[in-house]
């Protein structure tokens, strides 16, 4: 990753004060349409490509952050091509669709759903939140 994504890396982690003093550990995998793809059928049954796959190495980190000197977050995988795909077609900056993505990735590995309407609202608010912090638009309107 260059620069701009490892600063607003850093700026997700700092997002999360309860982290704040963890060291956290977490992969960051830029993949192409084929590999994602693969992975989505695999382990979601899924059988297309998809911007983003997340996956958690714990239940809900919400709940229980592990008193151990490093937390392993999971795992973020993402495709390239169809993240700058979206980002020309949604008429967004590539580095502002790609943080979005990853905080949103984020949120599913501590825990964060949004299989119901009330958890994809307050995950929705989550993503809002901290993009207008780091002066980046909302991806919902």
């Amino acid at each position: 990753f260059n620069k701009v994504l490892k600063n607003r890396i850093n700026d997700i982690l700092l997002h999360f004060p309860n982290l704040v003093d963890k060291e956290i550990e977490l992969s960051i995998v830029v993949a192409n349409n084929r590999i994602v793809g693969n992975l989505n059928k695999k382990y979601r049954k899924i059988d297309k490509t998809t911007n983003v796959l997340s996956f958690s190495s714990h239940n809900d980190l919400l709940k229980n952050i592990p008193n151990t000197p490093i937390i392993h977050l999971g795992d973020i995988i993402l495709s390239y091509e169809q993240v700058f795909k979206e980002s020309q077609e949604q008429e967004k900056k590539f580095y502002d669709h790609i943080t979005h993505l990853i905080f949103h990735s984020f949120l599913h590995l501590l825990g964060y759903s949004h299989c119901k309407e009330k958890e994809r609202l307050k995950m929705e608010k989550l993503e809002i939140e901290f993009l207008n912090k780091i002066k980046i638009k909302n991806p919902y309107i």
